[in-house]
């Protein structure tokens, strides 16, 4: 695992988001022989960032960016952090609501998502930007 940092900036556009990821994920297996496990588990929760980013934060203005900076830290750990230029949310206050079980509706899983599959998530007072924890699982170790 070598250590490491990337940061790209995308427009709002949900067309782009899959080659972003894959831009992001080419940068962490530069440095890291990912299990596949861990390869999916990381495009999973790039994806719903910036889809939650566009979607919610930016409402898909083009005018509006998306940024995002990953380090690969030397505990072998990622840190992963999105930025869009939306009004923010109130983080406190979505944790309250109920995770949205029903199978049938479209939305609403992202975060869940998210939180599930890192060790940490952590969001700035605006609501604008959203950092990821996660350990990184090389397959050489």
């Amino acid at each position: 695992m070598q250590a490491g940092g990337f940061s790209i900036s995308m427009v709002s556009d949900i067309s782009i988001i899959r080659g972003t990821v894959s831009r992001v994920l080419g940068f962490i297996k530069s440095r890291v022989n990912l299990k596949e496990e861990m390869e999916y588990d990381i495009k999973l929760i790039l994806n719903e960032l910036l889809l939650n980013a566009v979607i919610h934060g930016n409402r898909y203005c083009r005018d509006k960016r998306v940024d995002i900076k990953l380090d690969i830290l030397k505990n072998g750990k990622m840190m992963l952090a999105v930025n869009d230029q939306g009004e923010g949310f109130s983080y406190p206050s979505y944790q309250h609501r109920r995770p949205i079980l029903d199978p049938e509706q479209e939305g609403g899983r992202g975060l869940n998502i998210i939180q599930a599959l890192s060790d940490e998530v952590r969001y700035n007072k605006k609501g604008n930007r959203v950092t990821v924890i996660k350990t990184l699982e090389d397959k050489r170790a």
